[in-house]
C-alpha cells in the first residue's frame, strides 16, 4: 500500500490508484466512526483505536501460545511479554504446526491452512501497521484518516480471526471477547 498525500489532496492506492482528498477522507471517516468520535484531533484517535485494539492483537497471541504450549516446562510469561509480535507470530507457526501432529490426516491440512492464513494475515497486519505508524509519526498530517482507519479494522479483524480459528479448533479454547465480557 502506497498512499501520497500533499496538502489537501493526493492519491490512494487501493486496488489502483486514485484520487483522494481531504473531503472524502473524512467521509470516509464519519462513516465508520461518526461524526462526534474524536472531533478535535481525529488522527490522534484513530491511533489510540489502534493502540488500544493492539492490546487485544497481543493478547490473541498471548493466548493462543499458552493454550497451545506443551512442553515438560511452565511458558516463561516474562519471556512471552518481551517477544515482539513478530516473534509471538512465528512461535505460534511451531505451537500450530507439533499440534497438527495430534490431528488425524485427513483434517491435517485444512488446519494447517486455516492457521497459516490467519498468521499470515497478522504478519501482514504488522508490516503495514508499522509503516503506517512510523509515517504517522514522522508527519501526523500526512497520513490519511483511511489509513488510520484502515490499519485499525486490519489489527481487529487479524485478532479477531485468529480467535476463532482458535475457538473452533480447539477445544477448550476460551475466547479474547468471552473472556472480557465474563
Amino acid at each position: 500500500m502506497s498512499m501520497i498525500k500533499n496538502g489537501e489532496v493526493g492519491t490512494l492506492d487501493t486496488m489502483g490508484e486514485r484520487v483522494w482528498n481531504e473531503a472524502e477522507d473524512l467521509q470516509y471517516y464519519k462513516d465508520i466512526h461518526g461524526h462526534d468520535e474524536g472531533t478535535k484531533d481525529r488522527r490522534r484517535y484513530m491511533a489510540e483505536c489502534v493502540e488500544r485494539n493492539l492490546d487485544d492483537y497481543a493478547e490473541t497471541l498471548n493466548r493462543a501460545i499458552r493454550f497451545l504450549w506443551k512442553r515438560p516446562h511452565d511458558l516463561d510469561g516474562d519471556g512471552l511479554s518481551l517477544l515482539s509480535v513478530d516473534g509471538k507470530i512465528a512461535l505460534l507457526r511451531k505451537l500450530i504446526l507439533e499440534r497438527s501432529n495430534q490431528i488425524p490426516v485427513s483434517l491435517r491440512m485444512d488446519y494447517l491452512v486455516r492457521f497459516e492464513d490467519d498468521l499470515d494475515r497478522c504478519a501482514q497486519v504488522e508490516l503495514l501497521r508499522n509503516k503506517l505508524l512510523q509515517r504517522y509519526l514522522l508527519e501526523p498530517t500526512g497520513t490519511w484518516l483511511r489509513e488510520l482507519v484502515d490499519a485499525d479494522d486490519w489489527v481487529v479483524t487479524a485478532w479477531f480471526n485468529l480467535d476463532e480459528s482458535m475457538s473452533c479448533e480447539h477445544e477448550g479454547y476460551v475466547r479474547l471477547l468471552t473472556s472480557q465480557r465474563g
